[in-house]
């Protein structure tokens, strides 16, 4: 029974949801700065209407009725799902003009998206050229997303080595995400002719890349939470937390590719512990 229910929640991404306004949190703390819950809010709204369109988009794709999994459940409900979508970013526009007004933030804002859209679609018209840019490009707009109204509100002198490095880090553990559920994903997105970059890397390149990366930036969490000042450790903290439990996910016993994906998506919430901090 839960696990149905948390099955709808991922296919309907309100765990991605979680995850970035949790990773909102993140820099706020990280870089010092207040942000208003109405903010949290607006970037939960435009998250998930980022990733519904994607996977409206992916779902046209594939036949109707011929999965069972995140595509087959938007092909299914495709109707609702546009309907709530268009609310959903109107809700979005219009909020963020009430709470932000015709100010730079709000221009910022805006513009962020549509780079993001174009973006989207211009991976979409070159899906196979330009499949080794998707993970990247995903991952960096994902961190820019909801890291630059921190960061635009921080003072200067919050802009110092412990803090960019752990932003970088944080760049790092959403590549990782992306690269590992490439990998995982890798045998269904052929069957249903979506490209990655496993559509043109070899699986035991990728498995050893992940590897890499995953041990490489939990040495470097370590590191961070033992030459930093006492602030900043707690950062390294969850992102130690958060890519060893990645690592541990993706190389376990348990090969089950929806819940280890479940898994990774729900530990994107872990920085939610710091409103106890």
């Amino acid at each position: 029974m839960l696990q149905s229910i948390y099955q709808r929640i991922s296919w309907l991404s309100l765990d991605v949801v979680s995850g970035a306004m949790a990773g909102m949190l993140f820099f706020a703390r990280l870089f010092r700065v207040e942000i208003e819950l109405e903010a949290y809010l607006l970037l939960g709204g435009a998250v998930w209407s980022i990733y519904t369109l994607d996977h409206l988009l992916d779902a046209v794709k594939i036949p109707s009725g011929s999965s069972a999994d995140r595509h087959g459940y938007h092909l299914r409900n495709k109707r609702r799902l546009w309907v709530a979508w268009g609310l959903v970013a109107i809700a979005c526009i219009s909020g963020g003009i009430w709470v932000f007004g015709w100010t730079m933030v709000l221009y910022l804002a805006l513009g962020l998206a549509v780079l993001i859209l174009g973006v989207i679609g211009l991976l979409r018209k070159f899906e196979k050229s330009a499949a080794w840019l998707k993970e990247l490009s995903n991952a960096l707009f994902y961190v820019v997303g909801i890291s630059w109204l921190p960061i635009y509100f921080a003072d200067s002198v919050e802009f110092n080595l412990p803090s960019i490095f752990l932003a970088v880090l944080y760049f790092g553990l959403a590549f990782l995400n992306l690269l590992m559920l490439s990998s995982m994903d890798a045998e269904d997105d052929q069957l249903k002719g979506f490209n990655s970059i496993a559509s043109f890397l070899p699986e035991e390149k990728i498995i050893r890349s992940i590897r890499l990366l995953a041990l490489g930036m939990i040495v470097l969490c370590l590191l961070a939470g033992i030459f930093f000042i006492s602030f900043y450790r707690v950062f390294a903290l969850l992102l130690l937390l958060m890519i060893g439990w990645h690592y541990l996910s993706f190389f376990g016993k348990n090969r089950e590719v929806q819940q280890n994906r479940q898994k990774m998506e729900l530990v994107f919430s872990l920085p939610w512990l710091l409103l106890f901090f």
